[in-house]
């Protein structure tokens, strides 16, 4: 028995609990800090600029900002890295109420854009950082026309192709230096003799009408955080070195998943976690590989993604592994591979459309 008076020994429970706690605090606190000196910082460098009253005429143009609000830099989110701010703009997910209710005949004319925008990205040699906006461009307005419905065929108004193309027209103004020229993507379209899948023959001026409206509905406001954003700097984190076979097939799995409307629902830093988590799982962990050993998701990566690893072993994970093992099996497939299979058994990708995923 203890003596009389002695403390009473913490249990072995409640001890790490309270020790966790505080060090979480303690880590929260200096996060804290380092954002409020990179605001100070951005303030102050902010105020140089303006000088000569330029600053108050700035705050006078925000009234519902306090003077407080402007010395803290509070006017515009400041993060201590990359990723968090590109998080913070992740927010471009489509409702699962809409994936539910937007109805099996608009998702036959969204897999078979995809798949056409996807090789068009191909032909013209397109960066996949402006096929992935695109086609998030293409899932975010016509979420926005859902939501402004009056019936399901309100989807269909605007060939959903057309839509395609057009949203890879304002995708490459954002991503690229020169953006694909407007009569490629108008023969593109109308060199698609599938039936029902165009409704008309296209010219300049009917895309060009297209790109306004997207423009319009969503506000002008671009979903530009995708899953480009985030997957190489998960990759790194992870271990996999840029320019391997196992960086190739995140970004094959990341492409596949373009394809699968259920995907537009998951945030895409989510969707390139899935991604790293299954690549490191293939061709890292495995007996005989270079990690073999190491946890599937180590530490570093809960750090950097933000992302545990039980939040990964959801619906995203589960449906990227079986969308994975339909790929080229058009019996299974609830969407269209064509232009996926052309480019990724090319051996300059790693020949990796052979590999079938187990």
């Amino acid at each position: 028995m203890p003596k009389a008076g002695s403390k009473k020994p913490a249990s072995g429970r409640s001890q790490p609990y309270c020790k966790g706690g505080k060090t979480k605090k303690a880590k929260q606190k200096a996060t804290d800090q380092v954002q409020l000196t990179i605001q100070r910082q951005n303030a102050a460098e902010r105020e140089a600029v303006f000088g000569n009253g330029g600053m108050a005429k700035l705050q006078a143009m925000t009234p519902d900002y306090s003077e407080a609000a402007f010395k803290n830099n509070l006017t515009v989110a400041q993060h201590p890295s990359i990723i968090p701010a590109h998080k913070s703009r992740d927010r471009y997910e489509v409702s699962e109420e809409f994936v539910q209710g937007c109805g099996n005949t608009f998702k036959q004319f969204r897999a078979f854009a995809v798949d056409r925008v996807a090789d068009g990205c191909d032909r013209m040699d397109v960066a996949r950082a402006a096929q992935r906006l695109a086609v998030r461009l293409f899932d975010h307005y016509e979420h926005k026309l859902w939501q402004q419905r009056k019936d399901e065929t309100d989807l269909l108004v605007r060939n959903p192709m057309a839509v395609g193309f057009a949203c890879l027209l304002i995708a490459s103004k954002y991503e690229e230096k020169v953006p694909v020229p407007v009569a490629q993507l108008v023969d593109l379209i109308n060199e698609v003799l599938a039936s029902g899948m165009r409704d008309r023959t296209y010219t300049a001026v009917d895309l060009l009408n297209l790109e306004i409206h997207i423009l319009m509905t969503v506000g002008m406001e671009l979903p530009d955080s995708t899953v480009v954003t985030f997957a190489d700097r998960f990759a790194k984190a992870g271990g996999i070195a840029m320019g391997s076979m196992e960086h190739a097939f995140v970004h094959f799995l990341l492409e596949l998943s373009l394809t699968d409307y259920n995907f537009s629902k998951y945030k895409a830093s989510m969707t390139a976690a899935a991604a790293v988590y299954m690549s490191r799982k293939k061709f890292l962990l495995q007996e005989g590989q270079p990690l073999h050993g190491e946890r599937s998701w180590t530490d570093t990566l809960v750090t950097v993604t933000g992302i545990k690893k039980g939040a990964l072993f959801g619906e995203c994970v589960t449906r990227l592994g079986d969308l994975g093992r339909s790929y080229g099996k058009p019996d299974q497939a609830v969407c269209q591979h064509d232009a996926l299979i052309a480019k990724w058994s090319l051996p300059g990708y790693f020949g990796i459309g052979s590999i079938l995923y187990y």
